[in-house]
């Protein structure tokens, strides 16, 4: 049961018993849970970008805490935090502007318009996100991007990273 069960609605005792190996109806595995502190120390140890997902409902107590952990590793640059909405990043921008961040859009979101570039090139540090899930193909995408968008964003020089979400089935097939 708890393999189809989001870590969202887990306890913090639930997680501390998930493992690599065990399976996760989206990624084909749980990763191994760890506290935000100890993820952002490895990546500022290992020279990585964090890429860590912050969702609007917990933003008010999370963002003092965020900024204060990623200053404390002199992650504030190696780091790209992402919200799923455009405006917890207004927020965020407010709080700290120096931070980069993303707005993710994936298959419920639609087609990234000239209108959301212009937003994200308004927050400075920011651009966007599009995922792709299992079943993407060319003829058959489930986000996209207008030319016109596309163009904009490509002139202005704003970021558009394009994340994978997939089975370990489909990662050996890629």
């Amino acid at each position: 049961e708890k393999l189809y069960t989001p870590i969202r609605n887990l306890t913090y005792e639930q997680c501390k018993q998930l493992r690599y190996t065990e399976g996760h109806e989206a990624l084909g595995h749980y990763a191994k849970v760890a506290s935000f502190e100890d993820f952002i120390r490895i990546c500022s140890q290992y020279g990585l970008t964090a890429y860590p997902t912050i969702r609007e409902e917990y933003l008010d107590e999370v963002i003092p805490e965020l900024v204060r952990i990623l200053k404390k590793y002199h992650m504030l640059y190696r780091s790209i935090i992402n919200c799923c909405d455009y405006e917890p990043l207004v927020q965020l921008h407010a709080y700290e502007p120096r931070l980069v961040m993303t707005n993710t859009r994936g298959e419920e979101r639609g087609v990234v318009t000239l209108e959301d570039i212009q937003q994200t090139l308004a927050l400075e540090n920011s651009g966007v996100t599009l995922f792709y899930r299992e079943g993407f193909s060319e003829e058959n995408p489930e986000v996209s991007i207008t030319r016109e968008a596309l163009e904009y964003a490509r002139q202005m020089e704003v970021p558009i990273f394009i994340g994978f979400v997939y089975t370990p089935e489909i990662y050996s097939q890629m």
